[in-house]
């Protein structure tokens, strides 16, 4: 994952300008796939959707915030010259443009209080992209990660004779799957509290009628949704896996045992087909 230039934004309301990172690159490799949605992968930076203003303290969609400038560009590499100075907007110098405030994604309060902003005065689709990323944020400390695997590089060195290996040698190890690895236990999931639980569930509530808006969801996000509000025989009885075939069909089956066993808990989907276990 590369960083690109960062953009120079203008908020939609007061016309604050901040600074918005962007990436130049990003993939999916190492990501894995959680039952409500939410991709988790390291080479991939999360879509932010909103943003609180510096000046006014409004929330705004970064869709609707205005490019005004770009930064220049940190790596070389990626300017079209070694001397690419950006191209910020008129008046403003490098200097004022390098204290801007920078956009920060709000954590799942953040998003609450921005739904209470909007009320009713943007789209369905928009709305549902809002209670989705709600819905993601505040299950984080519900999730259950699979533990992982990192190298041993303790043991590793010890075997060597004490010596370190070559980065050549390391990659020739890793490659070939010669290498010692111990084992990372996961922390421990987190359950809301009282007043955390609320929320959450008024903001399911309110998602589920929004689940068909055009273009419409998958039938097993509602599914999904109605499991982790614990209205477990409504979820089973809205999943119908004979009509799904591969990588779908995987998550409505866990879907459908965690709410036969009235489980109410986001679960772990495998990347891939791979094991619970993965690699660091």
């Amino acid at each position: 994952m590369l960083p690109g230039p960062d953009e120079i934004i203008e908020c939609s309301h007061c016309r604050a300008r901040h600074r918005l990172s962007t990436w130049a690159s990003g993939n999916t490799f190492g990501a894995v796939f959680w039952s409500d949605g939410y991709l988790a992968a390291p080479m991939l930076a999360d879509r932010q959707l909103i943003t609180k203003c510096s000046d006014c303290s409004k929330y705004f969609f970064l869709r609707d915030a205005t490019v005004v400038g770009e930064m220049p560009s940190n790596f070389g590499f990626l300017a079209d010259d070694e001397d690419d100075d950006g191209s910020l907007p008129q008046g403003l110098t490098l200097e004022a443009a390098e204290i801007l405030p920078q956009v920060e994604e709000p954590g799942w309060e953040g998003y609450a209080e921005a739904l209470s902003q909007f009320g009713t005065g943007v789209t369905d689709v928009s709305l549902r992209s809002l209670r989705l990323r709600l819905w993601h944020l505040m299950n984080h400390q519900r999730r259950e990660h699979p533990p992982k695997y990192k190298i041993d590089h303790e043991a590793e060195t010890k075997a060597n004779g004490g010596k370190d290996y070559s980065v050549g040698d390391w990659a020739d190890k890793v490659r070939s799957g010669n290498v010692k690895r111990r084992l990372i236990p996961a922390p421990p999931p987190r359950p809301l509290s009282v007043g955390q639980q609320q929320i959450f569930e008024k903001n399911l509530s309110e998602l589920l009628p929004l689940i068909g808006a055009t273009p419409a969801l998958p039938s097993w996000v509602r599914a999904e949704a109605l499991r982790e509000l614990a209205r477990f025989d409504e979820a089973v009885a809205a999943l119908d896996p004979r009509t799904l075939t591969g990588p779908e069909a995987q998550v409505v089956e866990l879907i459908l045992k965690a709410a036969q066993r009235r489980d109410a808990r986001p679960v772990y989907v495998s990347a891939g087909g791979r094991p619970q276990g993965h690699d660091a």
